[in-house]
C-alpha cells in the first residue's frame, strides 16, 4: 500500500497593488495572466481568501477542453482546506470570449454549490 502526504506550496507569480480581494474587479485583477497558459482551454481556479479576505493564494484545479471543464466539491474544498482558507472565490474562463452564462449554469447543473462546503466549518 503506498501511503501519500498531501501539501501546498507557495510561488509568486504576480504582484499586485493591494491584499485585501473585496470587489470583483479585485477577483479579477488577481487572477490576472491566470488563464494565459491554455488559452484554449476551459480552466476552473479558486482564489483562496483569510477571514478579512486578503489573499492567500491561487490555484488552478481543472483544465478542460475548448467548451467544458469538470469540477467537483470535493477539489474545491480539499484545496481550500490545504491552504486552510477561510473563504474560496471561483472563477472559470471561456475561451470563445463569451461572457453569457452557458445553457449548463441556466440549467441549474451547478445545484451542489451553495450546500457542498456548508458543514466544513466556518
Amino acid at each position: 500500500m503506498r501511503v501519500y502526504e498531501a501539501s501546498i506550496s507557495y510561488r509568486v507569480v504576480a504582484n499586485v497593488d493591494f491584499r485585501k480581494v473585496d470587489c470583483a474587479q479585485r477577483a479579477v485583477d488577481y487572477l490576472k495572466g491566470a488563464f494565459d497558459e491554455y488559452p484554449m482551454q476551459e480552466s476552473f481556479w479558486v482564489i483562496f481568501l483569510d477571514r478579512r479576505n486578503h489573499a492567500m493564494g491561487r490555484q488552478m484545479l481543472t483544465l478542460g477542453t475548448l467548451t467544458s471543464t469538470l469540477i467537483h466539491p470535493r477539489e474545491v474544498l480539499r484545496a481550500a482546506i490545504l491552504a486552510s482558507a477561510a473563504a474560496i472565490l471561483a472563477a472559470h474562463n471561456h475561451p470563445s470570449g463569451c461572457s453569457e452564462p452557458t445553457a449548463a449554469i441556466l440549467a441549474g447543473k451547478t445545484s451542489r454549490r451553495p450546500a457542498a462546503g456548508s458543514e466544513a466549518g466556518g
